[in-house]
């Protein structure tokens, strides 16, 4: 964001709306309840946030920074127990995973650890 020129709460209008959306999201609301939530007339009067309803609301939350895309691929499993018929079980699963190699270039990249990275060991007591 910094390097775009853009403020640290962007894409919201300033901190408080930042902190607002961060609430809303840590909240656990639901989808129906954010909405709701953003009908009340406090919410409208006093609070002010510059998107009225949850579509507008997730846009914003949509064009914050994020890191490397999740995949996700099905694979199948052969256990080492045998079924009725004695042949093995099998399990398909859902694997979700990131490119590794990706995220510790979003970590190193991120100027949030700037000073918090080390490159060598380091002996703490």
């Amino acid at each position: 964001q910094k390097e775009a020129g853009e403020e640290p709460w962007a894409p919201f209008v300033d901190l408080s709306e930042a902190e607002f959306a961060n609430w809303l999201i840590a909240s656990g609301l639901s989808h129906k309840e954010i909405e709701n939530h953003l009908k009340l007339n406090i919410t409208r009067e006093c609070t002010k946030p510059s998107f009225k309803d949850k579509h507008q609301f997730f846009s914003r939350f949509n064009q914050l920074p994020h890191g490397p895309e999740w995949h996700c691929e099905t694979i199948t499993v052969i256990g080492n127990l045998c079924g009725d018929d004695s042949k093995p079980l099998k399990e398909t699963l859902e694997v979700r995973f990131r490119n590794p190699i990706e995220c510790i270039k979003e970590i190193l990249q991120n100027p949030a650890f700037k000073d918090h990275i080390a490159y060598a060991p380091l002996k703490q007591f």
